[in-house]
């Protein structure tokens, strides 16, 4: 807006623009950010989430970038299939990463963690823009249940141990005995043949 102040010190509206006008638009673009989780675990083992930030990154204004990682456990059948829509909240959340430092553009790792419950889990990563006395800016956050953003944690197979046939003698007995029977038929082939010597 345009205004003109008199010599009595009075401002009058001289003229004043139209909201959406051409060339009166700031497009502002967070930072792209990608993500990719660990797919597959044995229960025990560590997991983790990947987030892949692309940039820009802007630094030098007194704002600062961090990723923040939650791990959510999803409700799935005997199959291991969704029973429901997937769910991302605080009645499922399982892990939350401590928050990482974004300087610049490429990979930022979450903390690992070792889900206790074979299962799936969606992970969603958020991306906060700082201000410089702490106030918190939601950049851009994943989708629950994005494609590359599960993990799927498995019990570790346990195979039973092959048992013999009832009343057969386990194997080791088997092998034993095997070898003391062979040995007893070249001893006794041995004295023949010596029996059977003219030296005597």
């Amino acid at each position: 807006t345009l205004y003109y102040t008199d010599p009595t010190g009075r401002t009058h509206d001289v003229q004043t623009g139209t909201c959406g006008a051409a060339g009166e638009t700031t497009t502002v673009t967070p930072p792209g950010v990608t993500t990719t989780a660990q797919p597959d675990v044995i229960l025990g083992q560590p997991a983790r989430d990947t987030a892949h930030v692309t940039g820009p990154i802007t630094i030098d204004t007194g704002y600062s970038w961090q990723v923040e990682f939650r791990a959510f456990k999803q409700e799935v059948d005997t199959s291991g299939n969704l029973v429901s829509v997937p769910a991302c909240e605080a009645t499922n959340l399982v892990f939350t990463s401590t928050a990482k430092q974004v300087r610049s553009a490429g990979d930022v790792d979450s903390d690992t963690v070792v889900f206790t419950t074979p299962g799936k889990y969606f992970w969603v990563a958020t991306l906060w823009m700082i201000g410089p006395e702490g106030t918190r800016h939601l950049a851009t956050k994943g989708t629950c249940g994005a494609d590359g953003e599960t993990t799927t944690v498995t019990a570790q197979l346990v195979i039973p141990p092959v048992l013999p046939p009832t009343g057969t003698a386990p194997a080791p007995t088997l092998v034993i005995g095997g070898l003391l029977t062979l040995l007893g038929v070249l001893s006794f082939l041995l004295r023949r043949r010596k029996s059977a010597s003219p030296l005597g």
